[in-house]
């Protein structure tokens, strides 16, 4: 890197296969390593500030919350609309700029602009940091250029899996098309399986669609004494079957659309992607930590079990519904009456502003803090639903909200 001292920040847990490789570049580099004082998102930036790290390798999710949270202090910022004004502008001029192909390999440089950000980096402990990377889950476009931007770094998308024993593929950190996860690795052949129950094809225009296979020397041979699914995952031929749902473009460039498993069908024939859905949710409003977007071939519409943030929903409710509440018990209990949930819903809608289609927009919300834990195994260490035993363990709250019926049914969305 042509740094001496330089620091990595190690959020992920440690067994995880994303970590371990990330564990070991770090140290290839002879980097010290910083670790959290807890496993939430909340903690990151304080850590952030103190280690002042020069790398930073997370998952979606916790990126979701650190540009909500730099959203607020910034393009969102409306107690204080000169600084609104201001970094708006500069990101704006830095996304646009991202945007072009000649800029693909570079950062393109604006000595005002970068000099506003620089204010921003250092406010938040960004001051060393060169380069951000994201695995495991699908993340928004919209998340990445935001932050490529906003913190004036490079943000690289890999993929992989534990099967894969991590990365088979990287996109460049100023990649133009922020869905890209790069070209697949030289030891790695890949290929695209039909899936015409959702219009998914190899021969598609937009790019071969349908579900990724891999084959190569770093896939993994079987799973420990399960012949079974071994033989579910692998073919004869030594293709995997990831699961995920990929679209490959004309110069090779891999996107990863969604997980098989994770689409479902409303009632009126619409396919729904949650993972999306979730992820624009938690990036546009400043004021959620934490989301499950459910929905089934019987019912029309989406709901969701919603984590309010602790740190900014006084603010918000201060704001909005000229209310002081301080008491988490308090805020559940304000949050219990339609007319308030309502207003909070379309906030919610409304910050994601044309993101989303009508029938993938959220029509009724459950409320509590931090829902999704690790405890409850309801998400996984790195912070991805286990949406089948989500389903269940809120199959109260989710039939709660089917028989109250949509919120927004009157509003033109």
């Amino acid at each position: 890197m042509g740094k001496e001292n330089v620091r990595f920040y190690s959020f992920l847990p440690l067994a995880h296969i994303y970590e371990r490789a990330n564990i070991q570049f770090a140290l290839s580099l002879g980097s010290a390593i910083g670790f959290p004082q807890g496993p939430s998102p909340l903690t990151l930036l304080d850590d952030v500030k103190v280690l002042k790290p020069d790398l930073l390798a997370l998952v979606p999710r916790v990126y979701t919350k650190l540009e909500a949270a730099i959203r607020a202090q910034t393009i969102n910022n409306t107690e204080k609309p000169w600084l609104q004004s201001i970094f708006s502008t500069a990101i704006n001029a830095k996304m646009e700029a991202h945007a072009k192909k000649e800029n693909e390999h570079t950062n393109p440089s604006f000595l005002v602009y970068d000099r506003i950000l620089g204010l921003l980096k250092k406010k938040i402990g960004f001051d060393n940091v060169i380069t951000m990377t994201t695995g495991s889950a699908p993340i928004a476009p919209e998340t990445i250029k935001f932050l490529k931007a906003a913190v004036n770094v490079g943000f690289a998308q890999g993929y992989g899996l534990s099967e894969s024993f991590a990365g088979v593929m990287a996109s460049s950190k100023y990649e133009t098309e922020s869905t890209s996860c790069g070209a697949i690795s030289v030891t790695t052949e890949m290929k695209i399986r039909d899936i015409p129950e959702m219009g998914y094809s190899a021969h598609d225009k937009e790019g071969a669609r349908g579900e990724l296979l891999l084959r190569g020397p770093q896939i993994f041979k079987e799973y420990y004494k399960n012949p079974e699914e071994t033989a579910k995952a692998v073919d004869e031929d030594g293709w995997f079957y990831t699961g995920d749902v990929a679209c490959i473009d004309s110069e090779g460039k891999v996107k990863i659309i969604d997980r098989v498993k994770n689409f479902f069908k409303l009632a009126q024939g619409e396919y729904v992607s949650p993972e999306k859905i979730e992820g624009l949710y938690l990036s546009q409003f400043p004021y959620i930590a934490q989301l499950f977007v459910h929905g089934d071939s019987l019912q029309t519409f989406l709901v969701g079990v919603v984590g309010l943030d602790p740190t900014t929903i006084g603010t918000y409710i201060k704001k909005r519904f000229k209310d002081e509440i301080v008491n988490q018990a308090d805020i559940i209990e304000f949050f219990k009456s339609p007319r308030n949930r309502k207003v909070l819903l379309d906030d919610m809608n409304k910050s994601i502003g044309k993101h989303l289609q009508g029938f993938e927009k959220l029509h009724n919300i459950d409320i509590s803090f931090e829902p999704l834990t690790v405890e409850r195994n309801v998400i996984t260490p790195t912070m991805k639903i286990r949406r089948p035993i989500a389903a269940n363990y809120f199959k109260q709250e989710i039939e709660n909200m089917y028989n109250e019926g949509s919120l927004i049914r009157n509003n033109n969305l």
